[in-house]
């Protein structure tokens, strides 16, 4: 056995995070200030220290991770309403049609908002290993 490894850190700023899921091998965060980081292994590389994917549209309210996928619920105002609503965002690789975009073959994939929710009032949302759960109602119940 050799001697311990050093424990090492990141320049991550102070910002606090306020969302945390783990993923079969990737872990995904959320901070204050609405920026997503990564870590782990993603979308075929290693991710060895958190690293700022993207600043988010939106206030976060559930944050899962699938194999190579993150499914992030999102809410955002309406501009002409000033009404706030729930809005389903994925980000990764979407095999299988795990992003909920319509495509089967293997693509990664910048955050892209899943339209095909925008109708129904969402409630929660969860993302296995290949795959996106979302519950929620529509207008008429």
């Amino acid at each position: 056995r050799g001697p311990a490894p050093e424990a090492r850190t990141s320049d991550q700023n102070e910002e606090k995070f306020i969302h945390l899921a783990c993923g079969p091998v990737t872990t995904a965060v959320v901070t204050q200030g609405n920026d997503l980081y990564l870590w782990g292994y993603f979308n075929d590389h290693a991710i060895l220290l958190p690293e700022k994917i993207c600043h988010l549209p939106g206030e976060v309210d559930q944050l899962s991770v699938g194999n190579s996928h993150l499914i992030i619920l999102i809410r955002i105002m309406d501009e002409k309403t000033g009404t706030f609503s729930r809005r389903i965002f994925t980000y990764g690789r979407s095999k299988h049609g795990a992003l909920g975009l319509g495509e089967t073959e293997t693509k990664a994939t910048a955050l892209t908002r899943v339209s095909f929710f925008d109708n129904i009032d969402l409630e929660h949302t969860e993302g296995g290993f290949q795959i996106l759960v979302t519950a929620g109602s529509t207008a008429s119940g």
